[in-house]
Parts: structure tokens; sequence; C-alpha cells
């Protein structure tokens, strides 16, 4: 490491990095940008993972099972919760605040995988469960309450959107609950996720809309039913939380230096 006002040409030349401001802060500087930025990208990968799990198992388990003759959502429909609901909240993640204490962790392993197969199988377990909530609506509606197709369908698109959004609130901190007071900090993600409650909202409501996407005016018990079901992935995920934070408490402290193939 070489001083980029004061170090010498050679000392440059041999150095492997080059402080060009002489301040040896700005080290600390990059390391928690970068762990920042490496932190909301594990958030955004998270989440658009869980999210195609769950559009897999849905449409997969509606051949399956024969639910809404195996086309739960219209393309149309598909396309708005793709390109709206999903699209803001991955925003809110990607753009949102870093995960409080980055800098209080030990170094992560260069070979450290994005998805570890815990991971993987936590998300494909997440994604059944949103498809089972949708799924489950749908099939109450039609056969249940004996509503009509393009009712079974809007219940179960505003099903999916709300339980993405209570996803992407959770996925923000893989530890803290979503009731903490870090949650209200996450400013830009608290917005993007009022957006994408919107856009949920205006699908369902708005007319013209209706005409565009196939959806159907839902009633005051119909979106409490919507709300109640999508809620089972926040409970879940604060339920599993519970357990992973007492892990991680009762884990033993690891060295204070890392080892020499880990990163920061």
């Amino acid at each position: 490491m070489a001083m980029g006002i004061t170090g010498t040409d050679v000392a440059k030349e041999a150095a492997v990095m080059i402080l060009t401001d002489d301040n040896f802060a700005t080290i600390i500087r990059a390391v928690e940008n970068g762990r920042a930025l490496y932190d909301n990208l594990l958030k955004y990968i998270r989440f658009q993972m869980g999210s195609l799990f769950a559009f897999i198992a849905t449409f997969l388990a509606s051949a399956l099972f024969n639910i809404l003759h195996g086309v739960p959502f219209l393309p149309l429909q598909v396309l708005w919760i793709n390109f709206t609901i999903d699209v803001f909240l991955s925003i809110g993640l990607g753009m949102g605040n870093p995960t409080p204490g980055l800098m209080r962790r030990a170094p992560r392993k260069a070979d450290e995988r994005i998805l570890p197969a815990r991971l993987f199988t936590r998300l494909i377990i997440t994604g059944v469960i949103i498809a089972a909530c949708t799924l489950g609506v749908m099939q109450y509606a039609v056969a249940g309450a004996h509503w009509s197709t393009e009712v079974a369908q809007t219940m179960g698109m505003a099903t999916f959107s709300l339980a993405s959004i209570l996803f992407a609130l959770e996925t923000n901190d893989e530890l803290r609950s979503v009731f903490s007071h870090e949650t209200l900090e996450s400013v830009r993600l608290l917005k993007m996720c009022g957006w994408s409650l919107l856009a949920a909202f205006l699908v369902v409501v708005l007319d013209f809309m209706q005409r565009i996407f196939g959806t159907a005016g839902l009633t005051f018990r119909q979106w409490i039913i919507c709300i109640v079901v999508s809620s089972v992935i926040l409970w879940v995920t604060e339920i599993v939380k519970i357990f992973r934070r007492r892990a991680a408490a009762s884990s033993t402290a690891g060295p204070e230096t890392a080892p020499a193939a880990a990163v920061v």
C-alpha cells in the first residue's frame, strides 16, 4: 500500500493499493460501501429467487390440482406483478439502507456462495408458502364461495402481491424482526412498498384497468381474506427468525483476525 500524494513513484509502482488522499480512514469507508453494495445485492437476489419460486409453484400446483383449469393468472396479470409490484420492491431492497452492523461482521470467505444450499431451500419453501396461500384463496373463491373465475384470479393476484410485499420487508434483514425500528428507518424500502401496494390496489379498483388485465372489483370481505391469508408468509418468517436469532446468539464468536482466504 502506498500514499498517493506523499508516496514516491517507486512505492506506487510496487504497491497493490494506492491511497489517493493519503488517509487510512478511506479504506474503512471503502470497505463499508463495498459491504453495503454486496448486502443489498444479496437482498435483491433473495427476493427475486423467492418470487420466481412462488410463480413456478403457483402455476405448477394449479396445473397438477386443476385449480382454475391450470391458469391461475392471465399473461397480463403476470406482467403487472413482475413489472410493477416486484420492480418497486426490488428497487427498495437494492437501493435501500444497508443492514445495521455490517462493519461488525466477520469478513466473508472468498469462496462463499451467494445462494448456499440452506438459503436456497428456504427460498423454495417460501415460494411454496406464497403459492399455497394464493391457490388456497383461489380455490376457496371458486369452490367454497362460488364466486366467478375473474374474482378468484383477482383475489389470487391480490394475495400474491400482498405476500410479495411482506416477503420483501422480511428479506430486508435475515435476523431482525420486521417489527423492529430498523424497518422504519428503511425509508426507501417503505416508499417502494407503498408504490407496490398502490399498484396492487389500482389494478383491482380502476374500471379501465379491470378491462385491460381481466380483474374484477373486490368486496371488503374479499380484501380481508386476501390480507389475512397473505400474512401467513409474515408470521412463518418471523417464527423462523426467532430460532435463527437464538442460534446466532448461542454460537461462539469467531477469531478476531480473519484468515488469509477471506475478503472484506
